[in-house]
């Protein structure tokens, strides 16, 4: 008795339809769609057999959540451009007068809903750029070129301040910090 199992290899080109539905994370943070995947989850009326059934039913959560994007995107849009509008205004009007603690308030809490619905944006950008790196890989070099310079900018220190004094020059930084460490830790390190 043998312990292989024979396996069989069959290679053939298959059309797997239409290309995947998007999700993107951002979606479930905003209003509206909990109710609109509910909704279409609970009011879904189909039949055969379970597989065909589910599928039919994701289907269904797919067109609702297309149609409800959709609508909430120009309607984020419009209210986007109408906030931009209104700090527009107050910031117009900030030029020839002293603007009152309420207009105050009112650009304050304008500037606040637009990073809100910015930062949305990003999110939904961030994530299709990962997913084509992801599929392009390599190909992409430009992309992941452009994340790896990012997060080098971010996590770079641009200068330090010793003793009152902003200084630059790396070289001075370094033998700032080996100072520092010598005195910290009582040992002679080559400088």
């Amino acid at each position: 008795m043998s312990d292989h199992c024979p396996i069989l290899l069959s290679i053939s080109w298959c059309d797997f339809g239409p290309p995947l539905f998007k999700m993107f994370n951002s979606w479930l943070s905003r209003d509206g769609f909990e109710k609109v995947f509910i909704t279409a989850w609970n009011n879904f009326i189909g039949y055969g057999t379970p597989d065909l059934y589910m599928n039919a039913k994701l289907k269904c959560i797919k067109e609702a959540i297309r149609v409800w994007r959709r609508a909430d995107h120009s309607k984020e849009e419009a209210e986007l451009k109408r906030i931009k509008e209104v700090v527009h205004k107050l910031d117009m009007e900030e030029e020839s007068r002293l603007l009152s603690d309420e207009e105050l308030e009112t650009r304050r809490l304008s500037y606040k809903d637009i990073i809100e619905m910015e930062k949305m944006g990003v999110m939904d950008a961030k994530q299709k750029a990962k997913i084509r790196w992801a599929v392009d890989g390599d190909e992409n070099s430009k992309l992941f070129h452009g994340f790896i310079n990012n997060n080098n900018k971010r996590n770079r220190i641009n200068g330090l301040m010793i003793n009152g004094n902003w200084f630059t020059d790396p070289v001075i930084i370094k033998l700032e910090a080996l100072k520092f460490f010598q005195s910290k830790f009582h040992e002679e390190w080559p400088i």
